[in-house]
């Protein structure tokens, strides 16, 4: 099982907070130290995501915060990544 964890500008931590959520980070924080107790696959994607969306770089649809290519991009080298971590693939050639 492999889980990976997205959040982009939306997830604005003064609003999860005043809703009783908990802060994005911390969420991520726990979800990534709960993968790795139970040697669940972890993909920390948000922080990928957040670089490019600091940067003015849209990564979603604004109608359905569903990926757009950017962020399918984003996804695919994250995933590529960990996959290249775990011993499986190749290296880029961009």
């Amino acid at each position: 099982m492999i889980v990976w964890r997205e959040l982009g500008n939306s997830d604005s931590i003064s609003n999860r907070i005043q809703k009783g959520r908990l802060p994005a980070n911390l969420l991520s924080t726990i979800l990534e130290y709960y993968c790795s107790v139970n040697k669940i696959g972890y993909i920390p994607l948000y922080k990928d995501l957040n670089i490019a969306n600091s940067n003015g770089k849209k990564t979603s649809w604004s109608f359905d915060r569903h990926f757009n290519e950017l962020g399918t991009q984003i996804f695919a080298e994250s995933m590529y990544r960990w996959l290249q971590g775990k011993g499986v693939g190749r290296p880029f050639n961009n």
